[in-house]
């Protein structure tokens, strides 16, 4: 701009010369979510991630367009042509980890032998406020029915079953997912919450990667150099089991009861 260097008092010869070649490859970061979705295979709107890991999330990715975020869930850019849409919970492992600490757990495979709500408790899990669908940081976790013959194994039941039906809820605003891959080290240690969140959902959850954040980077980059990634590796299918479904249904119904009642 020589106008411009005429005003500075600049001579253009003390200048290097403006170009547009390129020196070298770059990538912008990502996010842990959007690349944990990335690495389990989860890029369609069909096929969600749902992770728990200190916190919980349960999302997919689509095609970028101009629409707003659907009422109760979250929206953001994963690239160029892709969105990550889903929503998120504040009560994941972190839970986990607080009954531990707290009670005396027993085995959690003897969650397996147990029917769904066979304890009579509403658990409504928001011990570090709501995040999705309603977004209350001032909501509290609420454990109603307790008496004295409740037990730690009914409470830790209680408690995985309530995270389950708070994924139910956002699970409902996204009606087209169709399968779900699982994801994060608190499903990694548990096939029974697994399989609890199988029957909450109704739908098949796949056992996804290790480290599917680390994975998904990775495959990005792949992405933007050209070379096609392969398929992630999924393991065999926890499927719902529908004579659960009724129970579940009822509990569910118990816990939005208290969360209206409360919130």
């Amino acid at each position: 701009d020589e106008e411009l260097l005429e005003l500075l008092g600049i001579e253009s010869e003390r200048l290097a010369p403006v170009s547009d070649e390129q020196v070298g490859d770059w990538f912008p970061p990502l996010g842990d979510g959007a690349c944990s979705n990335v690495g389990a295979g989860c890029i369609t709107p069909e096929r969600a991630a749902l992770m728990v890991g200190t916190s919980g999330a349960l999302r997919v990715v689509r095609p970028h367009d101009e629409r707003a975020p659907r009422p109760g869930l979250f929206l953001y850019r994963l690239d160029e042509g892709r969105t990550v849409e889903g929503g998120s919970l504040s009560d994941g492992g972190n839970l986990y980890a607080w009954l531990e600490r707290t009670l005396r757990l027993p085995d959690e495979r003897r969650l397996s032998e147990r029917a769904p709500d066979a304890h009579g408790l509403t658990f409504l899990t928001l011990l570090g406020g709501e995040r999705s669908p309603g977004w209350d940081p001032r909501a509290r976790g609420i454990l109603a029915g307790l008496t004295f013959e409740s037990t730690p194994l009914d409470v830790l039941q209680a408690a995985l079953e309530g995270v389950a039906y708070r994924f139910a809820e956002i699970l409902d605003l996204m009606p087209e997912v169709s399968e779900i891959v699982a994801t994060g080290a608190a499903l990694d240690a548990s096939p029974e919450w697994t399989q609890i969140l199988a029957d909450v959902l109704g739908r098949p959850i796949l056992r996804g990667v290790a480290e599917g954040s680390v994975r998904g980077a990775a495959v990005v980059t792949l992405e933007r150099l050209g070379v096609s990634p392969p398929e992630p590796p999924v393991g065999d299918p926890f499927l719902p089991r529908p004579h659960r479904t009724e129970a579940h249904r009822l509990a569910r119904e118990r816990q939005r009861e208290l969360y209206e009642t409360l919130t």
